[in-house]
């Protein structure tokens, strides 16, 4: 329909244009229609997309207005997955609270994976990290096993 519009206004104009063959007289006519055109054209696009081509990382996610409650976006709102971010949270307030050398570094163990269920970790089994990159990489990328070896090595281990 927009389309029709502006095609109908070009011709309109075009054909002025070449009657009267002053292009200098039309030029900012024509440059205006356009402008109109590409802005009204990318304005009703940018309101026509659906939830569905937001493209995101994370495996789950869910959005919600939080006057009326009412969801505006969901991505796999229906998996069960671990408590993750308040734990690792917590995880990393413990760790810097016993003011634990953030420069020592940790090795993530079989144990490690064992506590998080062995769920998908990026880490390797028996590499070895600065405390304080693990804490960032527990709450930055969200990583459980980054938290599960925090707190193994934290003094007292997990309880």
């Amino acid at each position: 329909m927009l389309t029709n519009v502006f095609s109908n206004v070009f011709t309109y104009v075009l054909d002025s244009v070449l009657t009267n063959c002053s292009i200098r007289r039309f030029t900012p006519i024509l440059v205006s229609v356009f402008l109109v055109f590409f802005l009204a054209s990318t304005s009703y696009a940018e309101s026509k997309k659906s939830h569905k081509q937001i493209h995101l990382a994370s495996v789950s996610a869910i959005a919600v207005e939080l006057k009326t409650g009412k969801v505006l976006f969901k991505k796999n709102s229906e998996l069960i997955m671990p408590l993750a971010s308040l734990t690792k949270l917590m995880t990393a307030m413990v760790v810097l609270d016993a003011k634990l050398p953030l420069k020592e570094k940790i090795r993530f163990t079989k144990e490690d994976k064992k506590n998080i269920n062995n769920y998908y970790s990026r880490i390797r089994i028996d590499s070895k990290l600065p405390r304080g990159i693990a804490l960032r990489i527990a709450l930055m990328s969200s990583e459980n096993l980054a938290a599960s070896a925090l707190s193994r090595n934290y003094p007292g281990g997990m309880k």
